[in-house]
């Protein structure tokens, strides 16, 4: 399963469609940033197409596209405050961000507060047998400049796991406690 989103800039975008224009055979929409500004820039939108095809393009708008990956929220009709909440997290934290988004339950949650737990679970793209290494290691569990010979005879894979961490599409996470 392939995360990555597809598009020009950092800010994840959205196309957003003319239901009146589409219900008349014609396709009228525009990408746009998903931003802290998408309701405000769907509204000029949706001025702009009337102002274009009067009564017959009307004011309702739909997404058709977009380029939030596996993170989008889903629908034609998202609430568009929280898709702009949601694409300004994209763009601070990245594929990383996304791929949290795949495994944890967001339903009716604020975005700021998954993020602020992405930020404390986020444990990086080093291999798994590197990220339990480097974590017990910062945790006091080992040292290797003790010169005990056992820590070198540790299954970091399988302390992995036993650490509570887990992969979501190539990036790390500590479960939650």
């Amino acid at each position: 399963m392939d995360l990555k989103r597809f598009h020009t800039n950092d800010t994840p975008r959205v196309y957003v469609a003319c239901l009146g224009a589409y219900n008349a055979g014609k396709y009228v929409g525009e990408w746009v940033d998903a931003d802290s500004c998408l309701a405000e820039t769907v509204k000029e939108l949706t001025q702009k197409w009337h102002a274009i095809g009067g009564h017959e393009y009307g004011d309702e708008w739909a997404i058709h596209d977009h380029e939030f990956g596996l993170a989008w929220p889903g629908g034609e009709y998202p609430d568009l405050d929280k898709v702009g909440e949601l694409g300004e997290a994209l763009e601070e934290h990245g594929d990383a961000f996304a791929a949290y988004l795949t495994y944890v339950d967001t339903s009716g949650r604020d975005i700021w507060e998954i993020v602020d737990e992405f930020i404390e679970d986020y444990a990086g793209d080093d291999t798994e047998a590197n990220t339990a290494q480097e974590y017990a290691e910062d945790a006091g569990y080992i040292d290797f400049g003790s010169g005990n010979p056992l820590t070198y005879c540790i299954d970091w894979q399988h302390a992995y796991k036993e650490l509570g961490f887990y992969n979501v599409l190539g990036y790390n996470f500590r479960e939650r406690q």
